[in-house]
Parts: C-alpha cells; structure tokens; sequence
C-alpha cells in the first residue's frame, strides 16, 4: 500500500498539532513517517492508516518530535555559524585582509579627528543598531508577508534572526556605550579598541547577513520553492 495526498496532508497537519511548525522541518518529518507507515503496512496491512501512523510515532519516545526539533534548530545552527566563521576569517587572509586594515585605520582616522563621546556614540549607535534594526525589520517584513501568503513558517528563519543579533553578545563592551557620550575625549588606545571593535561587529553583521544567509537562502529555494521572497 501506498499513502495517498490525503494521508500526506494529514501527516503535515500531525506534525503541526504536535508542535512542529516549521515546513522544513515537518517535511522531514512527514517523509519519515511516510516511509515508515508503508513498512508498516508492508508487515500488516490491514491495520488503518491512523493506527500505523500512531505506532510510527511512538518510535520517536515520550517526548515525540521534541528531540528531533531540538537537535535540528542545534545542528541548523551550529552549521549557520560555521559558514560564518568561514566567510569571516577570509577578512583576515590576503587579499581581503587589507580592506580589513584600511577599515581599521580608517575609522582610527576618523575617530581621532573628531575625538569626542557625541560624536563616537552616534556613529557607533548608528552602526550597531540602528541600521541593523531597520535592516532585519525591512527583511523580517518581507518574510512575515510571504510566510502569510503561503501559510508556512520556516526553521532557517528563525536561525537566521538569532545569529544576527549575535555580535552584540560578542562585543559586550557595546552594552555600554551611553557612557561614551558624556566622554570629552579619549586617549589613542581607547580609540584604536573601538575601532577595531566597531569594524570587528560590522564584519560579523555583513558576513552574517549579506554573504551566508543569502547563501543558504537560496539553497532553500530549491528544495522549497515556497520559500523564494518575491
């Protein structure tokens, strides 16, 4: 025996009432069980489409597809981040190394001439937040009304927005950067960290956004075309 589309559709909305809300996610699922139930059925097929698919289920153990989501959204993740290590250190190797000095001395430059705590706090509020909330806010739009007109939801989009915010917990010392604008001045070695610290977070931002999540996003299109952002 064979699943039929309707038993196909009802796997996809078993997956969704046991929590599983990511199409990606439940169409690995839903080949899974899909297998498993014509195995099933292989053995005995006179049991139900319903009672199969109940005794597939239960191999997953009492915490049913948790384990799997958790191990997905943690394998999804670390691979997310090993790309962007990948693209990232390529900053610190010829060629691209030198545009990544000359954004050091540049800023460093910049910084010194205009050697101020009003002046270094708008450009570094302006560099590491407000430009990547109006970014991500312009990008999660744009899904959010795809996601809308499909009706789906997808794992690597919740990835993606949790990586992004990743360079604020790497550059810790941001968490304080209000007190800068009360600074008359710095000394050269306060410049050169904030420099450094400034195009260090910028580099992390653009690698993560402009460079592996497109990457990835487009290998998504393919599998799922669903997924393309028009």
């Amino acid at each position: 025996m064979e699943l039929t589309t309707k038993n196909i559709e009802q796997l996809y909305k078993f997956t969704k009432d046991h929590f599983v809300n990511w199409y990606d996610l439940q169409t690995e699922l839903v080949d899974h069980l899909a297998n498993d139930i014509e195995e099933i059925w292989k053995k005995n097929p006179s049991i139900s489409f319903e009672t199969a698919r109940d005794i597939s289920f239960k191999k997953f153990g009492i915490f049913g597809f948790g384990d799997i989501v958790e191990q997905k959204q943690n394998a999804l993740s670390k691979h997310y981040w090993k790309e962007v290590l990948k693209e990232f250190v390529q900053f610190f190797r010829l060629p691209k190394i030198i545009l990544t000095v000359f954004f050091c001395i540049g800023t460093y430059s910049l910084f010194s001439y205009f050697n101020n705590g009003y002046f270094i706090f708008s450009l570094i509020f302006l560099t590491t937040a407000i430009y990547p909330i109006f970014r991500l806010y312009k990008h999660g739009w744009r899904v959010k009304r795809r996601n809308k007109s499909n009706n789906k939801s997808w794992l690597l989009d919740g990835i993606i927005y949790q990586t992004a915010f990743f360079p604020y917990i790497v550059l810790c010392p941001y968490s304080t950067i209000v007190d800068l604008f009360f600074k008359p001045s710095f000394t050269p070695n306060q410049l050169i960290f904030f420099s450094v610290s400034l195009v260090l977070f910028s580099l992390l931002f653009y690698v993560s956004t402009e460079i592996v999540s497109p990457n990835m996003q487009k290998k998504m299109v393919k599998l799922f075309p669903d997924y393309a952002i028009v």
